[in-house]
């Protein structure tokens, strides 16, 4: 038989025992738990693309993911000659307080030029998780779409490992 450890403590002002370890403290200092950002882009739909872009044939797509307006992840280039382009790449980076992730759309020139296709924006405070087509729109008209999925990865405060 193991023997009783010490008795509750009296709770603090987080509601939480005193002698709770900090370093078990699964929240930061903010109080809320460190987390990630995680995304998979899936595929595009009725995008209007030019077929000539930048004096030669357009060597396709990419998507550009911004937090607050950084770019954290570019898509590998992504070809299609019916405006839907099969993106399949998840990612998961780190969050630091954003409060918009950001999808937008770039065809891209033989030559090394890009001309922006379209975008759309997603509040990150209020997600808990989003599985659908986003509309993207360019010049406040709408663009064509692009499927997504948008979620938190919750890190463990003492071992810095995820959990989905």
């Amino acid at each position: 038989r193991l023997p009783e450890g010490p008795g509750p403590a009296a709770p603090s002002a987080n509601g939480r025992p005193q002698h709770w370890p900090a370093l078990l403290n699964p929240c930061s200092l903010t109080g809320s738990p460190s987390r990630n950002v995680w995304f998979h882009i899936v595929e595009a739909d009725g995008l209007r693309l030019r077929s000539k872009f930048c004096i030669g044939p357009s060597s396709g797509c990419v998507v550009s993911v911004r937090l607050d307006k950084r770019e954290v992840h570019r898509s590998a280039p992504r070809s299609s000659a019916k405006g839907c382009p099969d993106f399949r790449e998840t990612r998961i980076v780190s969050y630091g307080g954003e409060t918009l992730i950001e999808f937008v759309v770039l065809q891209l020139g033989a030559l090394g030029g890009q001309r922006f296709v379209g975008g759309a924006t997603l509040a990150l405070p209020s997600l808990d998780f989003f599985d659908g087509p986003l509309e993207l729109r360019a010049m406040d008209r709408p663009v064509g779409s692009l499927h997504v999925q948008v979620g938190w990865q919750v890190l463990s405060g003492s071992t810095g490992n995820g959990a989905l």
